[in-house]
């Protein structure tokens, strides 16, 4: 017993060790990630005037058609010589610390930050606080692979990776936690509660004291006076819900006519980059992170018309941007969209129904948290980084009013999140438990035994009884020549001289989850039920004790990971 709880002492205080330079590392890498972007950023031309949809001229459409072609060349470049299908966000980061067979794939992690830097630097209108949280996961599979780490370090790790970038982005300790806990790791066992910890204080730490930046919010005033207020952040909430919905379905739409689009993977970024140049001419508000336009917003210098325009188009330019490779994160965009809705809303109230500039100010933050926290699927993340960046309890309060009504608006729509549809096309259903997500991986065919009692259709009664006797099975399997099944027999029929067999018999496909097959095995009654392949081939058989012993196995590593 004292060598088991010594070696449980020891990898927690290696865990610890690695979730200090984890927070720390990642508070670099972090800080150099949004310089970089803001270096390269500093090479477009300024926005003179936030408040206006025209033409802001030729030498402006030809500085931004720059520094956009220079990006989606560059990132064109990085498809062709690496050989990239995709690029590499947040849902492989959640199915990566779920799944340890996947893992984080390290070289498209890399790749996609430096992808991701390079577009939003040029203008695309992509986030940065997703990729920056798939980096820190891709660090942690750095330190594993070259610390040698075990699965269950690794994925320690990997929350403590994901919570020191939010961390560190936000300045948001609090936030970091609960969101690596929440959207990434999917459970809050207290094996990874400590080391999460850690790793988001020490991020906060070092930003602070050594790389201070500026807020990404505003300092403002506001307030719920009165009843009315209060249900008009609820409506914020339900038609905030709607639009992450139509923001998220739009990924699906033009993932599909990416697909459909003819030429090599590499040529995909210069289709977005080509029509965003034509739409910034215009409205050049929804080029990178919009983070002027979004103090704008809040500070109640943009107009209606205005920020239905930005609204709008950055919703349909950030989902054809993301899905044509030219590539980067949905938070900041979310973010935008969320706050000119609301920042429209607010305007509208004071206009007609005599919103104080204080309520104004809090309709447009709860905009902003409807949006986010239905597309990543953080309800309670996004209310934390809210409480963070405000300091404003009563501002939080009325935000959450409308993180509620989105999400609960949203999930009937369309689903958790963003990253879960992403995941759940890829074969992964994030609703089920991590048993249950082993369960589905993992195929029936792999379980197929060869016990059973083979049979053919020109031997008599007395002969298949014989052959049943010698091995000792109460049913035998009646096979052609060519391999296929032909029917399922039981010794009590051989008995009254019937060798025909049951031709309608239960079975199993070799490419069927073990998942679905437990589900399907709950009304069968038999010794066994056969396995086949697509051409009916008989693969092998399995009893319900094997599909009930891989069950046990899976919930058995699942509460090990999960403590």
């Amino acid at each position: 017993m004292q060598p088991i709880i010594t070696e449980m002492r020891k990898q927690e205080t290696v865990n610890v060790i690695l979730a200090i330079l984890m927070g720390a590392g990642t508070a670099i890498v972090a800080y150099y990630f949004v310089s970089t972007v803001q270096f390269l950023a500093s090479f477009r031309p300024s926005i003179e005037n936030l408040n206006t949809l025209e033409f802001r001229g030729l030498d402006f459409s030809l500085k931004i058609a720059v520094t956009i072609l220079l990006s989606a060349g560059f990132i064109s470049l990085l498809l062709f010589f690496f050989k990239l299908p995709r690029f590499h966000g947040p849902a492989d980061a959640i199915i990566g610390a779920n799944d340890k067979e996947l893992g984080i794939d390290i070289k498209s992690g890399l790749l996609s930050a430096v992808a991701s830097i390079a577009a939003i630097g040029g203008g695309a209108p992509v986030g940065q606080y997703g990729p920056l949280v798939h980096f820190g996961a891709t660090l942690s599979a750095i330190i594993k692979k070259f610390a040698r780490l075990k699965d269950t370090s690794g994925e320690v790790l990997l929350g403590c990776g994901v919570a020191a970038a939010i961390s560190a982005a936000f300045s948001a300790p609090l936030a970091g936690i609960l969101f690596a806990h929440e959207v990434v790791l999917r459970h809050f066992a207290l094996r990874t509660f400590a080391p999460v910890t850690i790793a988001s204080a020490t991020a906060f730490a070092v930003m602070q004291n050594f790389f201070p930046m500026d807020p990404i919010l505003p300092q403002i005033d506001t307030s719920i006076s009165n009843f009315s207020e209060v249900l008009s952040l609820a409506i914020i909430g339900l038609i905030g819900g709607v639009i992450a919905v139509i923001f998220m379905r739009l990924f699906s739409f033009f993932g599909a006519q990416a697909a459909k689009v003819p030429g090599p993977v590499y040529t995909r970024p210069f289709y977005p980059a080509v029509t965003l140049i034509i739409i910034a001419s215009f409205v050049p508000q929804i080029m990178g992170l919009g983070t002027e336009t979004v103090i704008a917003t809040i500070e109640g210098k943009i107009g209606i018309s205005v920020l239905i325009g930005i609204l709008l188009l950055k919703t349909v330019m950030t989902a054809f941007s993301i899905s044509f490779s030219f590539f980067g994160g949905v938070f900041s965009p979310a973010l935008l969209i969320g706050i000119t809705f609301g920042g429209a809303v607010g305007a509208f109230g004071m206009a007609n129904f005599g919103f104080s500039a204080e309520t104004a100010a809090l309709c447009t933050l709860a905009g902003m948290g409807a949006v986010i926290s239905s597309t990543i699927g953080a309800p309670i993340s996004t209310i934390l980084i809210v409480l963070e960046l405000t300091q404003d309890y009563q501002a939080t309060t009325g935000v959450m009013i409308s993180v509620v009504f989105a999400n609960l608006i949203s999930n009937e729509l369309f689903g958790r999140s963003l990253f879960d549809k992403q995941l759940f096309a890829r074969g992964f259903d994030m609703q089920l438990s991590r048993q249950d997500l082993k369960l589905s991986k993992i195929t029936i065919g792999t379980l197929a035994t060869k016990e059973y009692c083979p049979l053919s259709p020109h031997e008599n009664a007395q002969g298949m009884i014989e052959k049943l006797k010698e091995g000792g099975f109460a049913e035998g399997y009646i096979i052609s020549e060519d391999n296929k099944l032909v029917s399922k027999v039981e010794a009590l029929d051989l008995i009254d001289g019937q060798t025909s067999g049951d031709k309608d018999y239960f079975r199993l496909l070799e490419t069927d989850s073990i998942l679905a097959c437990a589900d399907k095995l709950s009304e069968f009654v038999g010794e066994s039920a056969p396995i086949l392949n697509s051409e009916g081939v008989l693969v092998g058989v399995i009893n319900e004790a094997d599909v009930f012993k891989a069950y046990k196995d899976a919930s058995e590593k699942s509460h090990q990971e999960e403590v």
